[in-house]
């Protein structure tokens, strides 16, 4: 309804402080439906509606991605919102938790297109490891050369953090989507991730999260 709405008085120059109200009340609905699944502890909605509140925030629903452009769009209050309801849920979880792993495991903050190095792979690896969403015990793709280490699935990763209430500290929240802006997409297991990550991370340091 909020959507249809919205839709329809976009083509209403008239009607833009309406819009307003209806695009804030819109979100507060996201909000709400998250805090929802996070009191069930249903993760994964949980994680797929903070991707969609995310997407809200910056006016990219449509798109449903966040990029390099997108992400210093996110605003401090809506980052720091979804974050203490996470957190407050469960404090092995939220974006505090995942920048602190980020900086302890000693990747860098903001990495430019083009300036990622085989270091920085190494290092986001490291930090893919430590949150579960690697698993280097695991069976490596043979045809990539690899004998040990894969990409945990989603999902596995949420039916194992159903299973174990202690672990998996900082695994959630994945955000489902993200665009490298090279017309690949990129899916939240991917290794290609840790390049937009950076840039998330360089933006909950500057929202003082």
């Amino acid at each position: 309804v909020h959507r249809n709405l919205i839709e329809l008085l976009s083509n209403n120059n008239t009607e833009l402080e309406f819009k307003k109200q209806v695009e804030a009340s819109l979100t507060e609905h996201l909000y709400v439906e998250l805090e929802y699944y996070l009191k069930n502890k249903d993760w994964e909605l949980a994680d797929r509606q903070t991707s969609q509140l995310m997407f809200n925030i910056v006016k990219s629903e449509e798109q449903g991605y966040l990029d390099y452009s997108n992400i210093n769009r996110l605003s401090c209050p809506g980052l720091q919102k979804i974050d203490k309801l996470w957190f407050n849920t469960d404090n092995r979880f939220g974006f505090r938790v995942q920048k602190e792993i980020w900086i302890n495991t000693e990747n860098r903050l903001g990495i430019k297109p083009g300036d990622w190095t085989d270091k920085d792979n190494e290092n986001y690896l490291r930090f893919a490891k430590t949150v579960g969403w690697y698993d280097e015990e695991a069976i490596g793709d043979s045809q990539a050369g690899d004998s040990r280490g894969s990409w945990v699935s989603y999902n596995k990763r949420t039916k194992l953090i159903k299973d174990n209430p202690v672990d998996y500290r900082g695994s959630l929240p994945t955000l489902v989507w993200w665009w490298l802006g090279d017309k690949r997409w990129v899916r939240e297991e991917d290794g290609r991730k840790g390049r937009v990550y950076s840039f998330l991370a360089l933006r909950l340091i500057n929202c003082n999260l």
